[in-house]
């Protein structure tokens, strides 16, 4: 898969964690999360933007506002739209084979507090994948219960998630039929769950979200259910014919 760099701001030696984040035509919370990565009570991180939007002008102008205030190395690359929100996961085998240790991603929709890299740092295990969207699914996709920090579970949502880079260097993760793509959180668990030996927990720190038309999550309800019944609780392993 070949990304096209955009943009790139680079203001200091790179760091060994990368926090990427995905972005589809959500900009109006840029400006905000531009603030929130500035004002980390910790520093040593690189921020990566995965742009799918289509609408590079726009975004590109809004980064052009901003940069002045951003105290951070910064890259926005742009990405096949076909792979949607499973891009993030090329883009961190990128980074993985460049050298980076850890991986973060938060999503377009959610605001950070300042001492959430350091949450990050503060938690890392190597051997567990770690998520604030952490839930143990019994049942149904929509009725799966939080996680306590010190509890394991079978679904980690990519939103303020945090793991080892290496996992991104498995050709198992990216053996993800076409069919779901969409579905990069679903997928992403059930093959942490069936391919690894990594156990999978709360992050604990405070993210807040914001409630829009754009989150997917709201068009793809039978998708979720129907992944969830059949490859995350009865724990199938999914044939890739492609």
């Amino acid at each position: 898969m070949i990304m096209n760099i955009l943009y790139e701001k680079q203001i200091k030696p790179k760091s060994k964690t990368a926090l990427i984040m995905c972005t589809y035509k959500r900009f109006r919370n840029l400006p905000q999360t531009y603030k929130d990565l500035s004002n980390q009570t910790n520093k040593d991180f690189d921020f990566y933007i995965c742009d799918n939007s289509g609408a590079n002008p726009k975004l590109l102008k809004i980064i052009n506002r901003y940069q002045s205030h951003i105290t951070y190395n910064l890259f926005v690359k742009e990405y096949w739209n076909q792979y949607s929100i499973f891009g993030r996961f090329y883009l961190a085998r990128d980074l993985a084979n460049e050298g980076y240790e850890k991986i973060i991603f938060i999503d377009d929709d959610q605001n950070i507090p300042p001492d959430f890299i350091q949450d990050c740092y503060n938690q890392y295990d190597e051997n567990i994948v770690k998520s604030f969207y952490a839930h143990m699914i019994i049942g149904d996709y929509w009725k799966k219960e939080m996680l306590d920090p010190y509890e394991e579970g079978n679904y980690v949502g990519g939103g303020g998630l945090l793991c080892n880079a290496s996992i991104f260097l498995d050709d198992n993760l990216f053996s993800c039929p076409e069919e779901y793509w969409v579905l990069d959180d679903l997928w992403f668990s059930y093959y942490i769950a069936n391919f690894t030996n990594y156990k999978m927990k709360k992050l604990n720190t405070h993210i807040t979200f914001i409630k829009d038309s754009l989150a997917t999550a709201k068009n793809l309800k039978k998708e979720k259910v129907d992944f969830t019944n059949k490859y995350i609780i009865n724990k199938k392993l999914v044939k890739n014919d492609n």
